[in-house]
Formats: structure tokens, sequence, C-alpha cells
């Protein structure tokens, strides 16, 4: 049988080399269906038509409703070629190797159809799938999601890659703590020298007191030495005006207990 569309449903034709002239499609897990082989070694390449990488995957494919799933024509089924991690085909179950047969209890009709179908739904739509897992039939639910959202959800870091950060801010983290307790230590011998020298400024503040109160009594004491020095000063100089002091008729006035004469 040969291949018919190998149509990625949010999904590129980059991710697989399709030989159509095979006899089945062989998948990395799950089923095989009969129709072609496709080599599916990168699974998570699941980007749209012309897009090599997430980052190419344009703005208007980004808002497509979408399952999470590539899938393709495999003659009168939808095969299940790889899903995305953590998108809403691979957590209702989904695998490579699954068949889609009915959507909402319609058939499939093909993978243009089934895309137009999806894409016609709203982020948040529910759409149930009608599956073959291993030759057994079952009934999934699928809630829609953006491929935007998608891409972003199959986003899932590789063990380890955060050990060294982790490592880094464990390191920082226990510097900045050995720091903080420096700083602790420094605060508290900063508050016993303030305390010190609070001690220093009420002692030195009552000192600068008690010598204002000398200063003013010493003072007091020097001004009024002064006045009875002045006042002494003023009387003996009164005395002595009235000592020297002319009498009528010339001469001077004796003074007691001279004698006046030859």
């Amino acid at each position: 049988m040969k291949l018919k569309n190998v149509v990625p449903f949010a999904v590129s034709a980059v991710a697989a080399i399709v030989s159509p002239g095979f006899a089945q499609v062989q998948f990395q897990q799950g089923n095989q269906v009969p129709g072609v082989v496709v080599n599916n070694q990168n699974p998570q390449q699941n980007l749209p038509p012309g897009a090599t990488n997430m980052q190419q995957v344009s703005e208007a494919d980004r808002a497509k409703t979408d399952i999470g799933a590539e899938v393709m024509d495999a003659g009168a089924v939808i095969a299940v070629k790889s899903c995305f991690t953590n998108g809403p085909a691979q957590k209702a179950g989904l695998q490579s190797g699954d068949t889609i047969t009915k959507a909402n209890g319609q058939p499939v009709r093909g993978t243009a159809a089934f895309r137009a179908m999806v894409n016609g739904m709203k982020p948040g739509d529910s759409v149930k799938l009608t599956i073959n897992k291993s030759g057994a039939e079952k009934e999934v639910d699928l809630k829609l999601m953006t491929l935007g959202e998608i891409i972003a959800a199959s986003i899932v870091p590789e063990p380890g890659v955060y050990d060294q950060a982790v490592a880094q801010a464990e390191q920082q983290k226990s510097k900045l703590a050995q720091e903080i307790l420096t700083m602790e230590a420094d605060l508290v011998d900063m508050k016993k020298r303030l305390a010190m020298m609070e001690t220093q400024v009420t002692d030195l503040k009552s000192k600068a007191d008690a010598a204002r109160v000398a200063a003013a009594q010493k003072k007091k004491e020097d001004d009024a030495r002064r006045a009875e020095e002045l006042k002494k000063q003023a009387e003996a100089l009164e005395k002595q005006a009235q000592d020297a002091a002319p009498i009528p008729g010339g001469g001077t006035i004796a003074q007691p207990g001279k004698s006046g004469g030859k």
C-alpha cells in the first residue's frame, strides 16, 4: 500500500523521512499500522511545515487549536506518528502507532478533514476520539490546547540542568548568611560602643555643667573681691584728698599729733 498524504498535525514533514514502497509503518513505540515505513527517530520535533525549530513556528500556527500529536493517513485510518510531551494526546494516553477511527462519534475522513475539524474548535474544548491501541478499540477525551501552549508545555528541562545553578545559589546563600552573621556581630559590637559613648557623653555633660557652675561662682567671687578692692581704693583716695585740702590764710590742715611751730 502506498502512503497517502503524510500530513503533519502540529508537525513538520521535516520530522519524517517517508519511504512509500514498504508495506508497514514502523514506530519507536506502540503498534504497527499497515501502510508505509516512516523514520520516527525524533518524535519531539513536531513542528508545522517549513519550521525546523520551535523558534520558527509562526504566531498564526501557535494560535491554532491542536491535539498535540503528529498524525498521517494510513489507509482508511489516521495513524499517530508521535506526541508532544505534556500535550493533550499524550495526556490522554495516545502513543505512536495508535490509530484514530472516529472523532466525536463520526468516522475520520483523512488528516486534512480531521485537522480542519480540530482547528475549528476552541482551546479548552474537548474532543472524544475513538482509537485502536494494539488491536483494542477504546474512547479517550482530549482537552484541546493551542500549539503555542503545547510547545511551551513540552519543553522539559534535562535532568541535572539546574544542578550547577542550584549549587551556585546555595553557595551564594551560605556566603550571604555568613555576611549577615558577621554584620550582626558587628552590630552588637557597635551597640556596645554606642552605649559606652552615650555614658561618656552623659559624664562629659555633667562635668560641663559643673564647670559652668564653678566658673560662674568664681566670677561672682572675683567680681565681689574686685568691687571691695575698688571701694577701698576709693576710700583711700578720698582720705588723701581731704588731707591735702588748703585752709583759709594759707597752709594746710595739720594732721593730728604733729607740731605746727618751730
